[in-house]
């Protein structure tokens, strides 16, 4: 089922913001200001963010007090619909590129949804796809660390989806990201 997002970042620039260690000690109130898509987390840090994307069933169910809070446009997965969210992604891939679909990758979703926002452009931040000291930029529990070690499996199958977008207008400001389909650049460069 194709459903139509209202195009808030119509002909903008979207940051999509991930939790990559590569933002580990950054700034976020270097974004104010900014058209911000959040995942997950990330909201914590980035209160501000006009859109939340939530995709994991089970941060939802632990986050339920802060999603419910927050007063921005909310997209999360349909497997389990929870009152208040705006947008509900459907389960499958399709040949529509702007229809979003389930493809146990939150960051994928948010960078999909910024294009069917409006974004005429895209910087990806904290897309990093690659382990080194820690999966994310914040600590997280050992059992988290576990599971991320554990979905690291199904890494190649993440960066494959990106490769439908390469011909669009994104950025990846996650320099040693594992992700290869776009240009690169610092954070630095862009704010």
């Amino acid at each position: 089922m194709k459903i139509d997002l209202p195009e808030i970042f119509k002909d903008k620039t979207v940051y999509v913001v991930a939790s990559g260690e590569s933002l580990m000690g950054f700034d976020f109130d270097r974004l104010r200001g900014k058209n911000i898509i959040a995942i997950n987390d990330v909201l914590k840090y980035i209160p501000f963010a006009q859109v939340l994307v939530a995709c994991d069933t089970g941060w939802n169910d632990r986050n339920k007090h802060l999603a419910q809070n927050y007063k921005g446009y909310k997209i999360m997965f349909a497997g389990k619909g929870r009152p208040g969210w705006n947008y509900f992604i459907d389960q499958g891939m399709t040949e529509d590129k702007l229809i979003l679909r389930n493809t146990r990758n939150t960051g994928f979703h948010a960078m999909v949804a910024a294009l069917k926002l409006g974004a005429s452009k895209i910087y990806l931040l904290g897309f990093d796809i690659t382990w080194k000291k820690q999966p994310y930029f914040y600590e997280i529990p050992y059992d988290k660390v576990r599971e991320y070690k554990s979905s690291m499996h199904r890494k190649d199958a993440h960066l494959r989806y990106f490769e439908y977008y390469k011909d669009y207008n994104i950025i990846n400001a996650s320099p040693d990201s594992a992700i290869t389909y776009f240009p690169k650049c610092s954070l630095d460069e862009i704010l």
